[in-house]
């Protein structure tokens, strides 16, 4: 079963599932689920979860509160056994990059894309979004007539 903490709970509230035959706990995005204030939730379905299971967590980054929800998570005896898998730990952009944020209002996306496109006279591009559909509007409202986009989401 797939779902949010909280559909989880009304689910076990509504005795229309029962956690007691859990084999694998998996929480993905786990960093995101803690920013979105689902630690609470999580923690009310850990306890309600059998003490014989394999838990997965996966998480882009790991901050300290993952790292207690982690081992919050996981059997305390069996902590120092879990195994933590970084692919590419500390890595800065290469000196030649430039990065900066700015901040800007949803309605105003568009247009200051097409106008950071259009001043810095950018030929490619890398831009990430966090819907398919804002994939397709980036690159249509760009201007640009050769450009790709609809690809993928980054997460």
């Amino acid at each position: 079963m797939v779902a949010t903490p909280g559909r989880l709970l009304d689910l076990a509230h509504q005795r229309a599932l029962h956690f007691d035959e859990l084999k694998v706990m998996v929480l993905d995005e786990a960093d995101r689920m803690v920013d979105m204030g689902f630690a609470d939730d999580i923690h009310k379905i850990i306890e309600r979860l059998p003490a014989n299971r394999q838990n997965l967590l996966f998480s882009a980054t790991i901050t300290d509160d993952v790292r207690a929800l982690a081992y919050d998570f996981s059997d305390r005896q069996m902590t120092d056994l879990a195994a933590e898998i970084s692919i590419s730990p500390n890595v800065r952009a290469a000196a030649n990059v430039k990065q900066w944020l700015i901040t800007v209002d949803k309605d105003t996306k568009s247009a200051l894309l097409s106008h950071l496109i259009n001043e810095q006279q950018w030929d490619q591009a890398l831009i990430f979004t966090g819907e398919k559909t804002q994939c397709s509007q980036a690159g249509c409202s760009t201007g640009k007539t050769r450009h790709h986009s609809g690809l993928y989401p980054w997460r």
